[in-house]
């Protein structure tokens, strides 16, 4: 994804200011690491494809499960997501396993033999 191109002084001032949201048809303005950016307007994917349907049910899904989980298991999911690059609460670190089918439907843990401390 790209992160847009900067604007040019003379067309901010046109456009009167710092800028967020749709201009014109065919642009996007935003701020980006404190610097006004502009970028082509993209049309979104339909939120209603088969693909997208079948992406939310699963997610549905994982939320439902994730918060059917008693104390155990969010300690056991809590120190899961410690394990990670960038650690994770233990509710991303289950949604993120269930989305990737990494999660025993029966004991709602981890499908790998993951040693918890």
């Amino acid at each position: 994804m790209s992160n847009g191109e900067p604007i040019s002084k003379e067309l901010l001032r046109s456009l009167g200011g710092p800028l967020s949201g749709q201009v014109y048809k065919y642009w996007v303005c935003f701020v980006w690491r404190g610097q006004q950016r502009i970028r082509r307007y993209v049309v979104p994917p339909d939120p209603n494809s088969p693909g997208q349907l079948g992406c939310q049910s699963k997610f549905a899904q994982a939320v439902s499960a994730g918060q059917a989980l008693d104390d155990a298991q969010k300690l056991y999911w809590e120190k899961i997501g410690v394990r990670k690059k960038e650690p994770l609460p233990w509710f991303n670190a289950f949604i993120q396993a269930y989305m990737k089918d990494l999660v025993n439907p029966v004991t709602k843990k981890h499908v790998r033999s993951l040693q918890v401390r």
